[in-house]
């Protein structure tokens, strides 16, 4: 982080449980899919950094077809 420099991350959802923790983000179609999976990728990295000792997982709900989509941290 730069001096002076501040990034602001927000998800729809954040749901820490014992032993993981759920970022979630809501999508109304799967245009950007690529884009959105970097996006939950970012937040994954972050919440890794915050929360060590819990597994991170990542998901995309598309809205239009009720699908969720699991986001690999490692892609």
């Amino acid at each position: 982080r730069q001096s002076g420099f501040q990034q602001r991350w927000e998800s729809d959802r954040l749901i820490v449980k014992e032993k993981e923790v759920w970022v979630v983000d809501f999508k109304s179609s799967r245009e950007g899919e690529e884009r959105y999976q970097a996006q939950v990728r970012e937040y994954m990295s972050l919440l890794s950094e915050l929360h060590p000792e819990k597994k991170v997982k990542g998901y995309l709900v598309y809205l239009a077809e009720l699908n969720v989509t699991q986001v690999s941290l490692n892609e």
